[in-house]
């Protein structure tokens, strides 16, 4: 038996192709405004595009977060006063779990760079949000990068885990990663690589499929590398 035997994995196509939202297309401004990020996201089998750096960090916890098992970037907007609506950072599906609607909310100073409308406080937007039939779940620019090294070790892994899908015998290379991680109480990135055959972008391949999946845990994101510690943890 393989170790992905009887688990979805993260790129399989869903029995479920149809999602109740799609990503409000950007405007030629939003464009060329110059903070512009894209990523091909194995999660979703499609190319995300977010506008600033706080949406980039949280779509990346959303890529590796084992519970979620979808997001759409600008799922909708809501009706903020009669003349202006306000989009909706995310959308978030969770099948153990209600989805969710995501806004993320400015700092303070950076909202003074902002509309005002964006800088209103949150009972303000739950509020907006509640007119809509939606239930807002507010996150800050500030709580979302205050984590740096996961969001840095996040992005390292991401190419790796874009890579898994094409990878033809990803299968066996994730069996030698799951006996030798499930053989230690934890064991370290580096020791993984060199102990099992095969390129070591393959082999990081498969952890960073295993992170996403929930079945490898890292001990702490600081500095994250060859040294870092992984344990498994499969339920």
């Amino acid at each position: 038996m393989t170790a992905s035997a009887g688990r979805r994995l993260p790129w399989a196509p869903s029995s479920d192709k149809t999602l109740p939202f799609s990503p409000r297309p950007l405007s030629a401004g939003e464009q060329s405004a110059g903070d512009l990020y894209v990523y091909w996201s194995p999660k979703n089998q499609r190319r995300i595009d977010v506008l600033d750096v706080s949406s980039l960090a949280y779509a990346l916890v959303l890529e590796f977060d084992p519970t979620v098992a979808g997001y759409v970037e600008r799922p909708c907007a809501i009706q903020a006063t009669e003349s202006i609506r306000l989009s909706v950072s995310f959308w978030v599906s969770i099948p153990k779990g209600e989805d969710r609607f995501v806004f993320l909310a400015p700092t303070p100073i950076e909202a003074s760079r902002r509309s005002q409308l964006q800088a209103r406080s949150d009972q303000e937007i739950e509020a907006i949000g509640a007119r809509s039939g939606l239930r807002i779940t507010i996150v800050h620019d500030a709580d979302i990068l205050a984590d740096q090294e996961h969001i840095a070790g996040l992005y390292r892994l991401l190419p790796f885990f874009q890579q898994a899908s094409r990878i033809t015998d990803i299968d066996v290379i994730m069996d030698g990663v799951a006996a030798l991680a499930q053989s230690c109480h934890q064991v370290s990135i580096g020791e993984l690589v060199r102990s099992l055959s095969g390129s070591r972008s393959r082999v990081m391949s498969a952890i960073a499929t295993f992170i996403a999946m929930g079945m490898l845990e890292v001990s702490t994101w600081e500095g994250f590398g060859g040294h870092s510690l992984v344990a498994w943890k499969e339920s």
